[in-house]
């Protein structure tokens, strides 16, 4: 995990991911692991896979869908955050991909923005409402939103 950090510090995302990697074949529930993977995945562009990890992190650790990541400030550069968020969207707005919603709901969660996250989690549970993690994330930001 150690590593992963330092990779990510380095703005070395493609080892830090793998760094991440190797940190969940030694601990297989370390939903940090899985998480890190996800963010790291997500802030080069590869938004399916970040998806896909962050809905492991969630279904085995449905409180870590609790924690408000400041992905900016935890992937050391809040432009290329900004900018993949951006493209995130678009790519979510072409395709009609639920799993791109999950992940957008997350990251709007995470910037504080329960209202429109509240609108991308419907769609990903729409169509996706078999899958632990959507729901969990789902009640999370219903539950911020509401406040």
């Amino acid at each position: 995990m150690q590593a992963a950090v330092e990779f990510v510090k380095e703005h070395k995302y493609y080892l830090a991911a793998d760094a991440y990697t190797l940190a969940s074949v030694y601990d297989d529930t370390s939903a940090a692991a899985l998480a890190g993977r996800a963010h790291c995945l997500f802030v080069v562009g590869e938004y399916m896979s970040s998806s896909f990890y962050l809905k492991k992190a969630l279904t085995i650790s449905p409180e870590y869908a609790n924690k408000q990541i400041d992905l900016g400030d935890l992937l050391g550069d809040k432009d290329l955050v900004d900018s993949r968020f951006h493209d995130l969207m678009k790519w979510q707005q072409l395709s009609k991909s639920p799993e791109l919603a999950f992940l957008l709901a997350y990251v709007l969660y995470n910037v504080d923005r329960p209202d429109t996250a509240l609108k991308f989690i419907d769609i990903a549970a729409e169509k996706m409402s078999d899958s632990p993690a959507v729901m969990i994330l789902k009640r999370v930001i219903e539950a911020r939103a509401a406040r």
